[in-house]
């Protein structure tokens, strides 16, 4: 009887393929990290500009020893790039134009019934914790225009910061887009969810497809699954009630 010999080359190319993988998952691990820590080293880049200049008013000549506001930063979207206000006013969401929108993402379905009860959250808030890149995105203050006519608007620009505008002509692709977020008009956007954030569930309407699209195209550089963003307004009507152990008069805030 001859002796058999096994094939040796689908082990070899089992563990070529294993290589490859091997490879892949760490080469797009380091980059994921490499992102998470730009993400984190600007944030304390920030902190720190903060704490200089909280320091040097805290040195001022005022001589009543009282507290004073060195500075007025809002978010007009939340998770995207602070706006530096010379004043400001409050409504009943606290600060007017702060964190009235943001970004969220489909929830999973239960495991269980695979579909949600009333109520329920079917999108979670998304932050840069998910997507260093949103911190690429710049978003203004407000702008009223037509003030008083009929046809008046809120607009709200969203900003690509990373792309200047020249080689964007040159793809024909636009680094901006602008958002109508007057209160009469979000009222009458069809499209409604109740959207996770922390541990509260707020009622939000979708502002359209070409703020989604928008801010898809960004942060799918992250992640390829992130196509499925959407970006929300909080209604006037909605409210989110701050846990009475931080605030005992328990005020209603915005999306914070």
């Amino acid at each position: 009887m001859e002796p058999s010999f096994s094939n040796p080359l689908p082990a070899k190319l089992a563990l070529a393929t294993a290589v490859i993988v091997a490879t892949t998952l760490l080469l797009y691990s380091k980059k994921r990290l490499q992102q998470i820590i730009k993400s984190y080293t600007d944030r304390w880049e920030l902190h720190k500009i903060a704490a200089e200049k909280d320091h040097v008013g805290s040195s001022g000549s005022d001589s009543s020893g009282g507290p004073k506001v060195s500075g007025i930063f809002i978010h007009p979207v939340k998770s995207l790039r602070a706006v530096s206000l010379s004043e400001t006013k409050f409504d009943k969401h606290g600060l007017q134009s702060d964190r009235r929108l943001m970004i969220v993402r489909p929830n999973p379905k239960s495991l269980y019934s695979g579909s949600t009860s009333e109520g329920e959250a079917t999108q979670r808030f998304f932050t840069q914790r998910q997507s260093p890149s949103l911190a690429t995105i710049t978003a203004s203050a407000p702008v009223i225009i037509n003030e008083g006519q009929r046809n008046e608007k809120m607009l709200l620009k969203l900003l690509n910061s990373t792309t200047n505008e020249e080689s964007e002509k040159e793809k024909e692709e636009p680094h901006y887009v602008y958002i109508n977020i007057h209160p009469s008009h979000l009222q009458s956007l069809p499209l409604r969810y109740h959207a996770g954030l922390w541990s509260d569930t707020v009622e939000v309407v979708d502002v359209g497809d070409e703020a989604a699209n928008f801010v898809a195209k960004i942060v799918t550089k992250d992640d390829p699954s992130f196509g499925d963003v959407r970006v929300v307004a909080i209604l006037e009507s909605s409210s989110r009630t701050v846990n009475e152990r931080y605030c005992p008069d328990a005020v209603r805030v915005g999306i914070g």
